[in-house]
């Protein structure tokens, strides 16, 4: 970890979910992605990250191998230093789903409830018209 936030590309794991930025051409292709500088801003949307590699490194002007993280919006290579935005849990998401769950079995308990008391206002009403006979 690094700043409050951040993490390392040598510490994210498969499941994290971090802040990435497309990249597209004039013509509105998407010509990749990569770890985003920033938490808002156009074209900055949170990927999960679904794998994780190394790439050694290549030629003479690169010391250090490279991490190639794979999310749900594409794949980057990034130094083992490089510092990446974590996205936060959506609270307000969580709580939604939590209101809405609630009330899904406020609605389940009302239904077995009403089907509960059916058979005995059946015979109730049954009783009251064979009084009335």
């Amino acid at each position: 970890m690094t700043a409050k936030g951040k993490i390392n590309a040598s510490k994210v794991q498969v499941g994290d979910r971090i802040i990435v930025k497309a990249y597209y051409d004039s013509k509105g292709h998407a010509l990749g992605v990569l770890q985003s500088a920033t938490k808002t801003g156009e074209n900055v949307f949170v990927a999960r990250v679904i794998g994780k590699g190394f790439r050694a490194a290549r030629g003479a002007y690169e010391s250090r191998g490279r991490y190639v993280v794979e999310t749900t919006a594409g794949t980057f290579e990034a130094a083992p230093a490089q510092a990446m935005w974590l996205a936060p849990e959506d609270a307000a998401g969580i709580k939604r789903a939590h209101v809405e769950a609630l009330a899904e079995d406020l609605q389940r308990g009302l239904a077995a409830f009403q089907a509960a008391a059916r058979p005995a206002r059946a015979a109730r009403d049954l009783a009251a018209l064979e009084a009335l006979a």
